[in-house]
């Protein structure tokens, strides 16, 4: 992804005074010298006085991308591309940031509108970024690789879609505008096996012919790699990570490798990592919060479930685990509220049933209780008889 690092400096959309000119130059002056916090309170104050200036919008937006307010620079920027519908920079901004937030439709509209508009002059330097990392790689302007990054873009969006055929397409195009990126190979690969093209492996040994020590494209030939044992599998990631902290799949890869082996502490090390990278995947928290469950850290395992739940509010797998930590602490009623809760998301959740009717005993609703065991074996979930026989009797 790309992250902007200079100021834009496009003709204004409404007419400022004198004054009005001096105030945003003096906003200007405090982004250029990374004074952001004073920067945005000046282009605060500008949008408040001319709030039909799209300028502002954008250098606002500059200053809050630096600050990481990215929800706050995604409406600054599209109140801009609203003002100025050609103006180029300020819609690639946009639909970088829709991208990362995983608004693949809203992205992929902005880039096809990419396509048909001219970059236009700029004294904008975008910091180039893999798609899947936070690292810089390379610096480019709007006026160089940039048209090569747009096809790449709709490749990326069009294979987390699981349309494989046209990500292909896309991407196939980026590498003809670009043919020594690896990056282009890399992200063609991944849509390959999607598509089950024999090919695919071609792709990541051109990525690593053009770079040899390309870690996503090595992570994902350990990913594929079959018959690799554990030990394997896991120095092979832990080889990437060395080679390149800023990627957040192989400490998600190994963590789950280390969960699954009974490593919870390691396995809690690597997702903390992936959290540092990128917070906003509740499937991460779910993982942790297993990992330390894992290890009688009911406290912490609680948190990152409530997290979980915050970012994926009908994430039924999230209310049951924290759920169970309830259970544990014998809070029983706050347990059966959680169940109850996942059960509204998933009524077939055999699971949840067998755990609420647990819950229900221990509180004594017995009658209640026996109605969960039963709704549990009828959802297909096999109870021994003496767990039956103990609530239902």
């Amino acid at each position: 992804m790309l992250m902007i690092l200079a100021s834009m400096l496009e003709p204004v959309v409404a007419q400022r005074s004198l004054r009005q000119e001096k105030l945003y130059e003096r906003g200007v002056d405090l982004l250029n010298n990374e004074n952001y916090r004073d920067a945005l309170q000046i282009f605060n104050q500008c949008i408040e006085e001319l709030p039909l200036d799209a300028e502002a919008y954008a250098s606002r937006a500059d200053v809050r991308e630096r600050l990481n307010d990215l929800d706050g620079a995604m409406v600054d920027y599209a109140i801009c591309v609203e003002l100025r519908p050609d103006w180029y920079d300020p819609l690639f901004s946009l639909a970088v940031i829709r991208y990362k937030f995983k608004l693949y439709e809203l992205a992929r509209m902005d880039f096809l509108k990419l396509q048909k508009l001219p970059p236009g002059h700029t004294n904008k330097i975008l910091y180039r970024q893999t798609a899947q990392g936070t690292g810089t790689d390379k610096v480019m302007t709007v006026q160089g690789a940039i048209k090569s990054e747009l096809y790449n873009y709709l490749g990326l969006i069009e294979t987390r879609l699981n349309n494989c055929r046209k990500a292909i397409a896309f991407l196939d195009t980026a590498i003809q505008l670009n043919t020594t990126e690896p990056d282009y190979y890399t992200n063609r690969a991944l849509a390959k096996r999607n598509c089950h093209d024999v090919t695919a492996d071609e792709d990541s040994q051109k990525a690593l012919s053009i770079n040899p020590t390309h870690a996503l494209t090595r992570h994902n030939m350990a990913v594929q790699a079959k018959g690799n044992s554990f030990h394997q599998t896991e120095d092979q990631l832990t080889a990437i990570i060395l080679s390149d902290s800023t990627l957040q799949y192989p400490f998600i890869a190994r963590g789950y490798y280390r969960l699954t082996n009974g490593n919870y502490k390691g396995a809690v090390e690597d997702y903390t990592y992936a959290l540092l990278i990128d917070n906003q995947d509740p499937h991460l928290w779910l993982h942790r919060g297993m990992a330390k469950e894992k290890m009688n850290d009911l406290i912490g395992a609680f948190s990152d479930y409530t997290h979980a739940i915050e970012l994926k509010e009908n994430f039924a797998n999230a209310w049951v685990n924290r759920a169970n930590v309830l259970l544990k602490q014998k809070r029983f009623e706050d347990a059966i509220d959680d169940y109850t809760v996942a059960i509204l998301h998933q009524p077939d959740y055999s699971y949840a049933y067998m755990n609420r009717a647990l819950a229900k005993h221990y509180s004594n609703s017995y009658t209640d209780a026996c109605a969960d065991i039963k709704q549990a074996e009828a959802l297909g979930m096999k109870v021994e008889k003496s767990v039956k026989e103990e609530i239902c009797k």
